[in-house]
């Protein structure tokens, strides 16, 4: 029966008021933004498909990369044979939101039997980072990975009560989408698949067990093309290749995980899936729970491969959530899992989602609302700007605190959309005052910049009508200095504090002629960002200039200020 409690009405009506303004969120102010949204402009924005990644996609070889995902943002050409207007695809987004949270409360509802905070575990999802990150963008296919993860699992649970044709190839066929969707998917649905057919076998009928076994099938021959297809082709400085383990980054990346974007996997998830495995692999002090168990083990899997790729992203364990707040409410309401440690585990993650987590989600939905309209604007101005300017030679653009080694993808994509918008390449040029803080880097990928291979490639690639590369910062030499006319931007992308004091010093040599305000917008106000200001202002000018805080942009506002040299 469906909960009809008053106290469940109150909280449904909440998560459904929470879903509608999420949803609205998403769709106010719908622009491309300047991440990985660059890639339409060559594709969708100009009439053609959005290819699959892969060694023909048009920015980098993925393949080289590591990656196998060739699914990956393939819905935006359903979307965009309809309207490539980018309301289009944030409303396709708001679709997933919808089919998400609906799909969590229906695995909730088959999964719990005590109802009273069955309106309130989905909001801890909309808590998080990844949460916050993800759907805002096109590109962050963490979303989708959790709502294919939510099919599957839903139509798998269908599958237990209700053994009918329709779920059963549901599950499959969600599933595999998930496969192909993100590399480290297999790693869930293997090892939900796996422990489900080991823990109900003796209880399983033939087609749940035929149903388990295919998953797990589906798993292995994600592996054996992985490995067949990517590992013989994969560079040696891949995305998916371990990155070097050392002492600092495994701290680093525990911490970050732990005490800023991902406190519920670290201090309760890990923890009770190792309790679990323990008390009913180990001990057999504990009776196997069929789903629940399963759920657990699927959740750490899929967290733990980023910790064997030493990778963090504050976004990357976001379809953890699915597997592992069903268990977790579950294990930890059990008479015998009140004691003192989980309690001071739950403490710690209330602490820590107080302290970071939530203030950091309040603050990347803002900044991700904003930054597509005022990045826009400012290259609306820029492009209007340049054209009543221009007199036969081109107009050096700066963005202040952005060097040419780790900033180069701020110039690349600034590039590609002011060409976009219509702006001749000879007409502007795009230019650093600072050094390349490691010069390996560029776009988020580690292809040397030096190997005559890639540059080929990347000016192959880049619809650039010069042969060669069209902006000075990619090129290499002595840095530029700022002439008169000059623009210098300054934008969130800068490591620079841009504080008051900042823009009126730089006021006594430039003209300000264009400026962003974001009334709404949350500064990044956490635990973390007070720590490393303390730690800014306690260091000396020697340790700040060798990179011991290497961004000082501390409070990530998204606003762009444009200013003109005397």
């Amino acid at each position: 029966m469906r909960p009809t409690s008053q106290p469940l009405r109150y909280s449904k009506l909440v998560f459904a008021m929470l879903v509608a303004l999420y949803a609205m969120a998403l769709v106010l102010g719908a622009e491309l933004g300047p991440s990985d949204e660059y890639a339409f402009l060559p594709t969708l924005q100009s009439g053609k498909l959005f290819p699959m990644y892969g060694e023909d996609f048009p920015y980098f070889d993925s393949v080289a990369q590591g990656r196998f995902s060739p699914l990956a943002g393939q819905e935006y050409n359903l979307v965009a044979s309809i309207s490539t207007n980018p309301l289009a695809y944030f409303l396709f987004n708001a679709l997933l939101l919808f089919g998400f949270s609906w799909m969590f409360v229906e695995i909730l509802m088959r999964t719990l039997s005590d109802k009273t905070y069955l309106y309130v575990i989905p909001i801890f999802v909309f808590l998080t980072p990844g949460f916050a990150l993800t759907f805002p963008k096109l590109l962050y296919i963490e979303k989708q990975v959790l709502v294919y993860l939510s099919a599957f699992l839903l139509a798998f649970l269908a599958f237990q009560n209700e053994q009918k044709p329709r779920w059963f190839v549901l599950s499959l066929l969600a599933a595999n989408a998930t496969l192909y969707y993100k590399e480290t998917a297999f790693l869930a649905v293997g090892a939900f698949a796996i422990v489900h057919l080991v823990l109900a076998w003796r209880t399983s009928s033939w087609c749940v067990r035929l149903l388990d076994g295919l998953l797990a099938s589906s798993a292995l021959a994600y592996i054996v093309l992985y490995a067949t297809l990517i590992l013989p082709r994969m560079s040696s400085t891949a995305n998916y290749l371990p990155h070097v383990w050392n002492v600092g980054g495994v701290i680093k990346n525990l911490l970050n995980y732990g005490l800023f974007s991902d406190p519920i996997v670290m201090w309760v998830l890990f923890p009770l899936a190792v309790w679990r495995v323990y008390a009913v692999g180990v001990r057999k002090s504990e009776q196997p729970h069929f789903i629940h168990d399963p759920l657990l083990v699927a959740g750490a899997a899929y967290a733990g491969g980023y910790f064997i790729l030493n990778m963090y992203g504050p976004y990357y364990l976001l379809p953890v959530y699915l597997f592992a707040l069903p268990p977790i409410f579950y294990f930890l309401t059990r008479e015998r899992l009140r004691q003192w440690r989980w309690k001071a585990a739950i403490v710690t993650v209330a602490l820590v989602m107080m302290g970071n987590t939530v203030p950091a989600s309040l603050h990347y939905l803002a900044y991700n609302k904003y930054l597509p309209v005022n990045f826009n604007r400012t290259m609306d101005f820029l492009v209007q700007d340049i054209n009543r300017r221009y007199s036969g030679e081109r107009l050096a653009i700066f963005f202040d605190g952005v060097d040419r080694g780790t900033g180069r993808g701020v110039y690349f994509i600034v590039g590609e959309f002011l060409r976009f918008k219509g702006l001749p390449i000879d007409k502007f040029d795009l230019k650093s005052r600072l050094e390349a803080m490691d010069p390996g880097l560029f776009i988020g990928h580690r292809s040397p910049f030096d190997q005559d291979e890639d540059i080929e490639r990347l000016n192959s690639r880049y619809h650039f009508a010069n042969p060669q590369w069209p902006f000075s910062v990619f090129q290499p030499g002595p840095l530029p200095d700022l002439y008169r006319g000059d623009y210098l931007v300054v934008s969130p992308h800068s490591t620079t504090d841009f504080d008051g004091s900042y823009l009126d010093a730089l006021r006594k040599d430039f003209d300000l002629v264009f400026h962003t305000e974001s009334l709404f917008a949350i500064p990044s106000v956490n635990a973390k960002t007070l720590v490393k200001y303390w730690m800014i202002w306690s260091l000396s000018k020697e340790q700040r200039g060798q990179g011991i805080i290497v961004n000082e942009n501390l409070w990530n506002w998204p606003d762009y200020y444009v200013f003109v040299k005397r």
